[in-house]
């Protein structure tokens, strides 16, 4: 199966189940074509489900498996919705920074909400006192480009939280995108 099982240190997506068909030890024809029949019987049941792993001991044995990894994403055009999402990525994209472009498509790959705005600023009294090249309002976060660096304080003490698009921050902004919609749909989902 793919390496990521492995790996202790890459998060597995949770898997609803596996499904193994191993037909050494059925030595009668009759017996190995009836498990045959039953494992694609779940094969074609299951297939189309998120998170599921379908496979033979023979493929396992041979190392079949081990090229293929996990989809963490969702296909953006997948329906009017996703392709309403991917023009919207598609804007922003366009927009903002041209090196920002891959880390923007990892988030949009993701499935994650695009940012509100690109290019905000951040007033006070009618000031302009800090700039950042893109805003998600709602959830107060920011990514700053490196010369947006040091307005990062003032962001914070105002409750807005900052990334800084350098290294890795387009795995570190998807989690809290990420976090930020699991905390509001949690919230929503208490009855009060």
């Amino acid at each position: 199966w793919p390496g990521e099982l492995a790996n202790l240190s890459v998060a597995i997506p949770v898997s609803p189940g596996f499904v193994l068909f191993d037909d050494a030890p059925l030595h009668d024809e009759p017996e190995r074509h009836l498990v045959w029949r039953r494992w694609l019987w779940l094969f074609n049941i299951f297939q189309t489900l998120p998170g599921f792993l379908l496979a033979t001991q023979e493929g396992l044995n041979a190392g079949d498996h081990s090229v293929f990894g996990f989809a963490t994403g969702v296909s953006p055009a997948s329906s009017a919705h996703g392709a309403v999402h991917a023009a919207v990525w598609a804007a922003v994209i366009e927009q903002a920074m041209s090196s920002l472009a891959e880390g923007l498509q990892v988030l949009m790959d993701a499935g994650l909400s695009p940012p509100d705005e690109v290019g905000y600023e951040l007033e006070q009294a009618g000031d302009v006192v800090a700039e950042a090249e893109l805003a998600w309002v709602a959830q107060k976060l920011v990514l700053l480009m490196p010369a947006q660096a040091e307005s990062a304080a003032v962001w914070q003490i105002n409750g807005w939280q900052t990334w800084l698009a350098d290294g890795q921050w387009p795995q570190q902004l998807a989690a809290a995108l990420g976090d930020h919609g699991a905390q509001e749909y949690t919230q929503q989902e208490i009855p009060k």
